[in-house]
């Protein structure tokens, strides 16, 4: 398949509005004064975001990987602090959506990739060069990378207490097998796999990602940013601030210096069910990205 930028939309515009009134997950990294805005879409760029599944990443998207990232924060995030010939790093590439987005607009791309490494390559099926994929663990792996080459780092961390139970394939054929979910072409995708971050709970993975940020800041060149780009989570019916628990993680070298935000295309099977349930409670509808520059 030939791809083509234009499949995707333009690149999102920040709007430097105001705060917005009816925010759904307010907190001390999404106040008025260091709000750096919000990625708003036009009809069409939303109908591309929507096609993202079949477009973007057809095959990955077909094998059903469970927590495809939309790629408007990413793009955004890469136009505005990289320029072509940096280099991007994602230590949790998933899906592939950060190096897909890197490649398109002629960064180079460095991805980590523990659960589904064989998905990541999929999804970069079109591009020959201009990236590298390490599948294993991410603090392992990052010994790697060279210190101080990023320019750009986004995090879309695995969440806390997932693995399995968490884990639904929406799409695609499968076959089922004793200890995983078997698909064509890539094989078994054992979600229990021992070392899998997202199966830990509590300390221990606040711990494990207090370490590999550590780690990651230090590939992160002076002047170099570190962006998050994930939804934050529920618990209890409360919304749960996943992003500025994450970013207390970063060691000091990294400078907070705003947050934007994107809402999430397409939307996810809790976000349509979850207020069936709970009519009237808030849920996390954007994906917050807090901003921190390296110090010089």
């Amino acid at each position: 398949m030939k791809y083509n930028i234009n499949l995707h939309g333009p690149i999102p515009r920040l709007f430097a509005g105001e705060y917005p009134d009816e925010f759904s997950n307010p907190s001390k990294l999404c106040t008025k004064k260091n709000w750096m805005g919000t990625l708003y879409e036009d009809d069409h760029s939303k109908m591309n975001c929507l096609k993202y599944r079949t477009r973007y990443l057809p095959r990955a998207v077909r094998l059903g990987h469970i927590a495809i990232t939309p790629f408007a924060g990413i793009r955004y995030a890469i136009n505005r602090w990289t320029k072509p010939g940096d280099i991007v790093l994602d230590p949790f590439a998933g899906s592939g959506t950060t190096l897909y987005e890197a490649c398109l607009f002629e960064r180079k791309a460095i991805g980590i990739e523990f659960e589904f490494p064989d998905i990541t390559r999929l999804a970069m099926e079109p591009f020959k060069t201009g990236w590298e994929l390490y599948p294993g663990d991410a603090l392992e792996e990052l010994d790697k990378v060279k210190n101080e080459s990023i320019a750009l780092v986004n995090l879309s961390n695995p969440y806390p207490k997932g693995g399995d139970k968490n884990q639904k394939i929406l799409t695609g054929k499968m076959e089922k097998s004793k200890n995983g979910k078997e698909f064509p072409d890539v094989g078994v995708f054992d979600y229990k796999k021992e070392g899998n971050l997202g199966l830990l709970t509590g300390d221990g993975y606040w711990d494990k990602m207090t370490e590999i940020h550590a780690k990651v800041c230090s590939k992160v060149k002076k002047g170099g940013h570190v962006v998050f780009v994930i939804k934050d989570t529920m618990k209890k019916r409360e919304i749960v601030p996943l992003h500025e628990k994450l970013a207390s993680t970063l060691p000091d070298s990294m400078e907070f210096i705003g947050t934007y935000c994107a809402p999430h295309y397409p939307t996810t099977l809790f976000m349509n069910t979850y207020p069936k349930r709970f009519p009237g409670v808030p849920i996390p509808r954007e994906q917050i990205s807090p901003v921190f520059r390296k110090r010089k």
